[in-house]
């Protein structure tokens, strides 16, 4: 929802590749004689005692003479958790609660949200290091929350706040007169303490996060309300309006496990361990809440469900409450180690990588290797209301997904870029709609093709088309009808050299792309901006270039709350290691063509947010106001 409409240019259309319907056939029944579920459905369980007994018959095969795996345990989680939020299905560009008017731009413009932050979804914001409301800028410096009045012509620090001991901030959502400052933070290594493996690098855990809430009706006295510790990885908050959702990734249990020395051999040990285990208790299995140092557990047993295929170690819980209250949540949760969520209004869909069976402790000591590892991702739909969130439906997926912009949903359809692999190599991209059916996420249409033996570099989803770009040697930029969700068909491709890493619509049907220049034999060379026209999606062109040779990175392919687009200039956040490491602010004109305005010194983290009166604030150690 939230995505503009092209479908007047999809109606003589008649290029398509083949199309392959798949049908998805959960089992039945469930290995610890739970409740028989429909096909496809989640097992819930019944009561404290078989979800304990569930946690514990998943986590034998991995206890040794040091606990869980070697040294520590072990889950795996081939991505952060990120949640995605859509808004209201419209060309027009609605304002969020709380925050500033969205600016005049073209039709089907995508400008920046209430808050200043660049968001993926029209009207659900997104944390990041600093919001504003169009007078005040909020920020994160370090340890401190600064408020600065950008009212006037030069702006005025009105206030600085230590924030909490040992709380080191990731991002802030601002709501009203109330601020939330998340955090998450990493413990030292120890015997019993989980270890996380994110993006192939592990972490040694207890992984703990928090969240401060601040009223800050009074800019020059920012006050201190509430303290909140979750027990495992903030992986991602999104806010509806004055309704806000977190989504917390916890991995296997620290208990007092024994090791191996002079009195007790590695077979000892692991029999003690594995006794261990087997003696736990529920409360060492479900995560954690403090609310304001009141202690309790984030989940009821009856609210915890499971995967049938296995998805990796761990619990995902989803906790919902006022921006205001967050002691008064309602949490749900999926005893698994889901790689990424997304949601709309009314849906959140949490996807989990199918794993290969779990091995034994004895057999990853002797090096075996599992014998196949699924190309297949399982997804699971919850139902989104003001009281909370509620399990749905369950299907699967073939191929892997690569991030939050390969997931979208429209009019009740789930659409879904993922990439096939033969082995590790890629053999092609597709793109696969799902509907809910019953309990069941059902595929209803599917394409593949897209791209043989190239990587997904970005997606852009409309109401019925959607943008892929892939990169081997040369940028194939796809566009892909989506008017019938049941005959999803690539329309038209673009081959030319380099590729768009980020993709953002401009309106009237145009496309910008950033990303990195490349030469015909996919040699790379500095990063680039490009303008597309879209509007006959059967021979996309691309009608501007601007080179940047001496950037080497612009920060929106990995992080697009560095972009900011006002509706009459583009900022990016340009990073040029070659010239000592210097960050800077690039403002682009887009009108009548890409070309560069200016460029200012920036922070490595700086943003760009539209204050009131045809402004912005680049806001990084310091504030400075200019001109749109």
């Amino acid at each position: 929802m939230g995505k503009l409409a092209f479908g007047a240019a999809l109606a003589a259309t008649t290029a398509c590749l083949s199309v392959a319907v798949n049908g998805i056939a959960g089992s039945t029944g469930s290995p610890l004689g739970l409740p028989r579920a429909a096909a496809g459905e989640l097992p819930a369980f019944a009561d404290c005692a078989e979800l304990r007994d569930w946690y514990v018959d998943q986590a034998l095969p991995q206890v040794g003479p040091w606990g869980f795996g070697y040294g520590g345990p072990m889950y795996y989680a081939t991505e952060g958790l990120r949640v995605l939020s859509s808004g209201d299905a419209s060309m027009g560009i609605p304002q969020t609660s709380g925050g500033l008017p969205l600016a005049e731009a073209a039709d089907g413009a995508v400008t920046n949200g209430g808050t200043g932050t660049n968001v993926q979804e029209i009207g659900i914001d997104e944390p990041d290091v600093a919001k504003t409301d169009g007078r005040l800028v909020f920020r994160l410096d370090e340890r401190e929350l600064v408020v600065t009045d950008v009212s006037g012509a030069e702006p005025r620090e009105l206030s600085r706040t230590k924030l909490p001991d040992d709380f080191a901030a990731q991002g802030l959502l601002l709501v009203g007169d109330t601020v939330l400052v998340t955090a998450s933070g990493y413990g030292g290594y120890g015997g019993g303490m989980p270890r996380i493996m994110i993006d192939s690098i592990y972490v040694a855990g207890p992984v703990n996060s928090k969240l401060a809430v601040y009223d800050v009706s009074v800019p020059r006295d920012p006050e201190l309300v509430s303290e909140h510790e979750y027990e495992g990885t903030l992986v991602e908050t999104r806010q509806y309006g004055d309704l806000v959702r977190l989504v917390v990734q916890t991995g296997l249990p620290q208990l007092d496990f024994v090791q191996p020395g002079r009195r007790r051999s590695d077979e000892e040990a692991t029999r003690e361990n594995r006794e261990i285990v087997r003696s736990s208790t529920i409360e060492d299995w479900l995560p954690f809440v403090r609310h304001d140092g009141r202690r309790s557990t984030l989940l009821d047993c009856q609210d915890v469900r499971h995967p049938r295929l296995d998805a990796g170690f761990g619990t995902i819980s989803v906790v919902t409450f006022r921006a205001d209250d967050p002691g008064d949540d309602t949490s749900v949760g999926v005893a698994t180690s889901g790689s990424l969520a997304y949601s709309s209004t009314d849906r959140l869909y949490v996807a989990t990588p199918v794993q290969p069976e779990v091995q034994s402790y004895e057999d990853m000591m002797r090096g075996v290797a599992p014998e196949e590892w699924p190309d297949e991702t399982m997804v699971h739909a919850f139902e989104l209301t003001d009281d909370g969130t509620a399990y749905l439906a369950s299907g699967k997926v073939e191929g892997t997904i690569r991030d939050r912009w390969s997931f979208d949903e429209q009019d009740g359809y789930l659409r879904v870029a993922t990439a096939h692999h033969d082995k590790w190599a890629t053999t092609d991209n597709a793109v696969t709609v799902l509907r809910e059916d019953g309990s069941t996420l059902r595929v209803v249409g599917n394409v593949r093709g897209l791209g043989p033996r190239e990587e997904i570099q970005s997606v852009r989803w409309f109401e019925d088309f959607a943008v892929v770009v892939t990169f081997r040697q040369v940028d194939p930029l796809y566009t892909v009808d989506l008017t019938d969700p049941s005959r999803p068909r690539v329309l038209g491709e673009l081959k030319i050299p380099g590729f768009s890493s980020y993709l953002h619509p401009l309106g009237d049907r145009l496309l910008l792309g950033l990303g990195t220049a490349a030469d015909l034999q996919g040699r790379t060379h500095g990063s680039q901006a490009a303008i597309f026209d879209l509007s006959t999606l059967r021979d996309p062109q691309q009608i501007s270039l601007l080179k940047l040779p001496e950037i080497d990175e612009l920060a929106a392919r990995y992080d697009p709350h560095a972009f900011t687009f006002t509706g009459k200039h583009v900022y990016t956040l340009a990073h040029s290691w070659n010239r000592r490491g210097s960050t800077s602010i690039l403002k682009l004109s887009v009108d009548g063509g890409l070309r560069e305005v200016a460029s200012y010194e920036a922070g490595y983290d700086a943003r760009v947010l539209p204050i009131d009166g045809g402004r912005v604030a680049l806001v990084g150690d310091a504030i400075r106001l200019l001109a749109d």
